[in-house]
């Protein structure tokens, strides 16, 4: 018998795992597979095996789900997200994986390429670096009046840390408003071995440019600054919600508004 497996960022017990596993419910990633499967012959009990974990919980969960799929020796493995693929990939370079979405993934190293991936992985994604450029778009068309907007984002997380949507976010910028990006350290755990650029700031051109102020803005924490906002949104805010950041980007934030 086959065996397919899966991750979930849901906990086991949730009622919504619960019906997104059901293969009526085809809008779900986990229904769709399995009413795919059994439009095509698959029927889960009689010619294969579902087997899912959770990653529910942090990186140990994380580590401990690929731990038990992989040694399962599943015929493929189904991945909802960039972490999740890292993961996998760390494990297996012979066991075919499918991401449901992933950022960056040529950049990830997951694919050599989108038209023809190689090795054992392949999948879907939903991002380009455009969307950073696009989010900003977005803000000054909302508020025209903007002065100055803060990013937030998870160097860890966001692929290329950070580089590929800010590369566009700067693009965006380039006419005005100045831009702040700020890593989530310190309130988010610094992995060892990240290299971590101090918060630039990106000025438009002087044509555009406002008064200076008549003292250095200070909103910027450094690393070792004990104070219990970044950016003005407080710590229990932030890692409240940085898990669901998209690609590691938790926000733009309009830091400062014109004066008229």
């Amino acid at each position: 018998m086959r065996i397919v497996a899966s991750l979930t960022s849901l906990s086991l017990d949730d009622e919504l795992t619960r019906r997104n596993m059901s293969d009526g419910n085809t809008t779900s990633r986990l229904g769709g597979l399995i009413a795919g499967l059994k439009q095509r012959g698959w029927v889960e009990g009689v010619n294969y095996r579902f087997e899912i974990r959770s990653t529910f919980g942090g990186p140990d969960k994380l580590k401990s789900a690929v731990q038990e799929l992989i040694g399962l020796k599943p015929d493929v493995i189904l991945t909802g997200s960039t972490i999740e693929t890292a993961a996998m990939l760390g494990a297996t370079r012979t066991i075919p994986i499918v991401f449901a979405t992933a950022n960056d993934p040529v950049g990830n190293g997951f694919v050599e390429s989108l038209a023809r991936p190689g090795g054992n992985v392949t999948g879907f994604t939903s991002s380009t670096a455009e969307m950073g450029g696009k989010w900003l778009q977005l803000i000054k068309e909302a508020v025209p009046d903007i002065a100055r907007v803060g990013v937030l984002y998870n160097p860890a997380t966001t692929p290329r840390a950070g580089r590929f949507f800010l590369d566009s976010v700067e693009q965006e910028a380039a006419a005005a408003p100045p831009i702040i990006a700020q890593p989530l350290f310190p309130f988010l755990p610094r992995p060892p071995s990240a290299s971590i650029p101090a918060a630039p700031i990106i000025p438009p051109p002087p044509s555009v440019q406002p008064p200076p102020p008549s003292q250095p803005p200070s909103i910027v924490p450094d690393a070792n600054s004990k104070s219990d906002t970044l950016l003005g949104i407080d710590k229990e805010q932030i890692t409240k919600y940085a898990p669901y950041a998209i690609g590691g980007v938790l926000l733009l934030l309009i830091l400062k508004r014109s004066s008229k």
